[in-house]
């Protein structure tokens, strides 16, 4: 991740959920969780928010937070490129590759 980039090669999880996973260490990135912006590209554009799932996966000893945008289409192993052209606008751009 850049300041004005936040990269992903999405997993198979990730692929089948239709999300991107957004790691806590990248939160600042994006507008708080809950709060609309816009993403666009691959042709098309939507209105997001990051959404925060509560999870115990590590165990129910140890609750936290898997944080994603939704954005159906996604291969698995493919790269997500999330660029904030602008930070005083929330519009970001995605780009995917093979």
């Amino acid at each position: 991740m850049t300041a004005t980039t936040y990269t992903r090669r999405i997993s198979a999880g990730e692929a089948a959920g239709d999300e991107i996973l957004v790691l806590k260490r990248a939160l600042a990135f994006f507008p708080e969780p809950g709060h609309l912006f816009r993403l666009e590209g691959d042709g098309r554009g939507q209105d997001v928010a990051v959404e925060a799932e509560r999870c115990e996966c590590r165990g129910p000893d140890r609750p936290h937070e898997h944080f994603r945008i939704p954005w159906a289409g996604l291969a698995s192993g493919s790269v997500v490129e999330i660029e904030r052209p602008d930070p005083d606008v929330k519009r970001y751009v995605i780009r995917v590759r093979d």
